[in-house]
């Protein structure tokens, strides 16, 4: 998460400007997974009426003045495909999370009882609010079941 900034003492300077705001948001957590705070500025008023983009200069990414140098550079390798090389490894070579315990790096995932306990939960919110159909009968003294027929 980025800290905020003492805007009496650091300014604001605009390394990159977007005509879309998901774009912006991408590079902005590029440069943050960098260390570096960004905050975009002009997106609201471009979700409202995106036709106001051009006019307000686009969707601006902005960093602090210092750190601006460096954002930029972060910016330009991102364009030239720096950061691709590890979206690109294939599954079997990003390392499984190791043991906290032993270390071993053969685990696999698990549900919790917890979220087990909220997906039936769920499914039975779902039941009330929408309950089944109760189209199939059965004879109480009997105990024959049938269908009645369409009318």
């Amino acid at each position: 998460m980025v800290d905020f900034i003492d805007i009496d003492h650091d300014r604001l300077e605009t390394v990159a400007s977007f005509t879309d705001p998901l774009q912006a948001h991408i590079a902005r957590g590029r440069l943050e997974a960098e260390g570096v705070p960004a905050y975009v500025i002009h997106e609201n008023h471009v979700w409202a009426a995106w036709f106001l983009s051009n006019a307000l200069g686009g969707v601006k990414l902005q960093v602090v003045e210092a750190d601006a140098h460096r954002a930029r550079e972060i910016l330009a390798a991102d364009r030239e495909g720096e950061y691709a090389e590890t979206l690109d490894l294939p599954e079997d070579e990003v390392a499984p999370p190791a043991c906290p315990h032993c270390g071993a790096a053969d685990s696999f995932a698990r549900f919790s009882w917890q979220t087990l306990l909220l997906v039936i939960f769920s499914l039975g919110i779902v039941g009330v609010i929408f309950p089944p159909r109760r189209d199939l009968r059965q004879c109480r003294v009997c105990g024959t079941r049938w269908r009645p027929e369409p009318d």
